[in-house]
């Protein structure tokens, strides 16, 4: 059996894999994934090691965020049912920080900075309102392009559930209801 190690950071779009305690080869597929989204490659990671360094079942530990390691545990899952005589495990994650915990880190250095800051500019109340504008959970999206072209669709995959209607996910019945009159929410 094999042991892997993928460490992936989302914030740097960064990834470092190990395999048996040596990095994967240079130049190779893998190394090719170092400085990509995690998500554009995860569902072709298995195949490559089987294909190319672990003609092995394989132990991987992951390190990065929640959300990456859900994927990769996807990814771990539909390797595993279409691969019987193959097996990836996965062991405990080591799980990071995620971007909302480091934002709340964020506020406490921006009033430090605000307090103690010797550059008048630092200090002005236009820069702390610019700074509450950027880390409030709250913006605009418009969403703009011609009938039928996806736009409902689109805003639910942003918000990761059914709330717009859409041709898709409506009866026959109901496409009628045109999204541009419900866009706005």
């Amino acid at each position: 059996m094999k042991k892997v190690y993928l460490e992936y950071n989302p914030f740097l779009v960064e990834t470092k894999i190990t395999i048996n305690d040596r990095p994967a080869s240079k130049g190779g597929e893998l190394d090719s994934m170092r400085n990509v989204r995690l998500q554009s490659w995860i569902d072709k990671l298995f195949p490559i090691l089987v294909r190319k360094e672990c003609n092995d079942s394989i132990r991987l530990t992951f390190k990065g965020t929640e959300l990456d390691y859900n994927d990769v545990l996807v990814a771990a899952n539909d390797f595993n049912k279409a691969n019987a005589e193959l097996k990836v495990t996965l062991e405990s994650p080591i799980l990071v920080r995620d971007g909302k915990d480091r934002l709340q880190n964020l506020k406490p250095l921006f009033k430090e900075l605000q307090r103690d800051c010797p550059f008048d500019d630092l200090r002005s109340p236009d820069l702390k309102e610019k700074f509450e504008r950027v880390i409030s959970s709250d913006f605009e999206i418009n969403v703009i392009a011609t009938m039928s072209s996806g736009k409902s669709t689109l805003i639910n995959a942003f918000l990761g559930r059914e709330l717009m209607p859409s041709k898709a996910a409506l009866p026959r019945s109901q496409r009628k209801i045109r999204a541009c009159d419900l866009q706005r929410f």
